[in-house]
């Protein structure tokens, strides 16, 4: 085969996404993307065989606008971004970010610019920080979601569906008034990592709920053998010092994501 010649985009199934999450390092930057793929809440589009795959994209159910790519084949990743919809923006490795950049402005006609991501892991016993106003979160709280709420939540990409704790997943958030206004989900898990993501409606931040509930949420996953992860952009200095005073630590090289100028 011609090297320079890009694979048609293939889609994969589900037995394919199985494959692919399997074919995937078990690293930090890549435990939220194992987890969807093995829960089947991702799509995943690659070029080649799966397994030594020229690049991939994965474009998770529950944020449709932000692709993940893996590899550094530019043409290869480019050519992968056709069929998926709706994307605004790709995290992909640091390396090929600026060569993928102009090539989605010269193929795709759309104007680019580039965005670290930084990655964490806390490879140290977290210290739980209490608040009267934070606690697990179960199934049962999902009711205190209202709609005002729920429609914030959605737009930063989560749809609290709280877990109950009783398996790997587990949530914990403050309940204020009778209301969930903030939580930290840590439910995309690997053999080696527990991803973590958390939202703080605007109105409710600056309380100290988020770093209550990522400490708990951390020793949850630590008890459980995991290391917990999280990841972030430069331009969420809020969301970096939540984990950086827990003690996280950045894994390095960082990512960067190709953002469709509006």
């Amino acid at each position: 085969m011609d090297l320079n010649t890009v694979p048609e985009p293939l889609e994969l199934d589900r037995e394919g996404c199985l494959r692919l999450a399997d074919s995937l390092p078990d690293t930090p930057m890549n435990a939220a993307s194992i987890g969807f793929l093995r829960e089947g809440k991702s799509r995943a589009w690659v070029a080649g065989p799966i397994a030594g795959f020229r690049a991939a994209v994965l474009q998770w159910d529950d944020l449709p606008e932000d692709l993940v790519g893996f590899g550094t084949d530019a043409e290869a990743l480019c050519a992968l971004l056709k069929p998926a919809k709706g994307w605004t923006c790709i995290d992909v490795e640091g390396a090929v970010a600026a060569s993928l950049g102009n090539l989605v402005t010269e193929r795709l006609g759309l104007k680019t610019h580039l965005h670290e991501g930084v990655y964490y892991q806390l490879l140290n016993p977290v210290k739980v920080i209490r608040h009267p106003a934070v606690r697990i979160l179960t199934p049962a709280d999902s009711g205190l979601v209202d709609k005002a709420a729920l429609a914030e939540f959605k737009r930063n990409g989560f749809d609290p569906k709280f877990t109950s704790g009783a398996g790997v997943g587990v949530h914990a958030g403050a309940v204020v008034d009778g209301r969930v206004v903030s939580f930290v989900g840590g439910d995309r898990v690997t053999p080696r990592y527990g991803d973590m993501g958390a939202c703080t409606l605007e109105a409710h931040r600056g309380h100290g709920y988020a770093i209550s509930a990522a400490s708990i949420v951390a020793g949850y996953l630590q008890e459980r053998g995991l290391i917990p992860t999280w990841s972030t952009g430069v331009g969420n200095p809020a969301s970096m010092k939540v984990v950086e005073n827990l003690g996280f630590v950045e894994v390095l090289p960082r990512r960067c994501y190709v953002v469709i100028e509006r």
